[in-house]
């Protein structure tokens, strides 16, 4: 996939918000921040599917996720999708 400079100048200068909260869009992709108190109740009041990635320390925040871990068996990342 080849990312055109125009698109991602585009889209840094068009922030997208979800609930209270901006995100950079790219096509189906939102970066952003959350604050950690507020994460689960933020993605359990999405109405789409998702796929959430973020550290492993936001397992004191959310419920049912899944720990991917790199080549030494250390935690790496987060994931939790949508029901």
């Amino acid at each position: 996939m080849t990312v055109r400079i125009d698109q991602v100048i585009d889209q840094n200068k068009h922030i997208t918000s979800l609930d209270k909260y901006n995100f950079k869009k790219f096509s189906n992709v939102y970066i952003g921040n959350i604050p950690d108190e507020e994460k689960k109740l933020f993605l359990d009041n999405l109405k789409k599917p998702y796929l959430y990635i973020g550290l492993p320390d936001d397992r004191k925040y959310l419920n049912d996720y899944e720990i991917i871990n790199n080549d030494d068996l250390l935690s790496s990342l987060l994931i939790k999708r949508s029901k």
